[in-house]
């Protein structure tokens, strides 16, 4: 998918983790907690988070050829590394698998406290509580499905998502995360459209421009690419798609 990851990425910190091709780093440890009687956690490095991701919830949607309803026994997967926290929910779905990976930086997790709405599109705009950011790059979403594990047919990032966060009503320090994450093709090209202009006239402006590398004069290849051109290096679906997952979080004694 040629410059997906770079594009529509958290940062470059993320490159070793924008896919749901990339290898898991080994078996884990399971740590059983049942307050919604869930799947539990598998962890496989240290969770540098303020907040404790602890169970797996709901993984469902229409994804792919293989998503079409919901998943069985979704588990949840942990990595925390360089400020980044990296959960794959994953489930079964009958005929094969679905997984959501989801990248955030540990100041996109400091905003999941309860009563908490987010809307987001990657790489231009997060909306808390109906406070606007531009240009935020604190969260990454990737959904994918497969005959198995490793073998994934379709692996796309997130157009956009919407994201809720509440109590539970009988612990207060214990809090769910709703997400769902929209697969828009249009939206998905549009995406691509502006960020790969921007792409070349970056390029442009160090080859062609007053380093003086070269001496592009009106030839310059980049700017005589078009729309079809870009987005024929790319796959998009072939419809809009959506995936909706929870999890559950747990905030630290000093927090309660």
């Amino acid at each position: 998918m040629l410059r997906w990851t770079i594009i529509l990425g958290i940062a470059s910190s993320l490159a070793c983790i924008c896919s749901c091709d990339e290898p898991r780093l080994g078996e884990g440890l399971y740590n059983t907690y049942d307050i919604w009687d869930e799947m539990p956690v598998e962890r496989y490095l240290p969770n540098e988070s303020e907040l404790d991701f602890d169970v797996a919830g709901s993984l469902s949607g229409e994804f792919g050829r293989y998503l079409d309803g919901h998943t069985n026994a979704p588990s949840l997967s942990v990595m925390a590394y360089d400020g980044i926290v990296t959960l794959e929910l994953t489930g079964g779905t009958g005929n094969g698998v679905a997984m959501t990976i989801l990248n955030l930086t540990n100041s996109m997790v400091s905003e999941f406290v309860p009563g908490t709405r987010i809307a987001a599109i990657p790489n231009t705009s997060l909306v808390i509580n109906g406070d606007v950011r531009r240009d935020y790059e604190g969260l990454e979403i990737i959904g994918c499905t497969g005959p198995e594990l490793e073998d994934w047919t379709e692996d796309f990032p997130a157009s956009s998502v919407d994201i809720a966060v509440d109590a539970h009503p009988e612990a207060s320090h214990v809090s769910r995360v709703t997400f769902t994450a929209h697969f828009d093709p249009e939206e998905m090209k549009q995406q691509v459209l502006r960020a790969e202009r921007e792409y070349y006239a970056d390029v442009d402006a160090y080859t062609c421009g007053d380093e003086g590398e070269y001496d592009c004069g009106s030839d310059s290849d980049s700017f005589s690419l078009t729309d079809d051109d870009i987005l024929s290096m790319y796959e998009f679906p072939d419809r809009p798609m959506h995936i909706t997952g929870s999890f559950t979080i747990i905030r630290p004694p000093s927090d309660r």
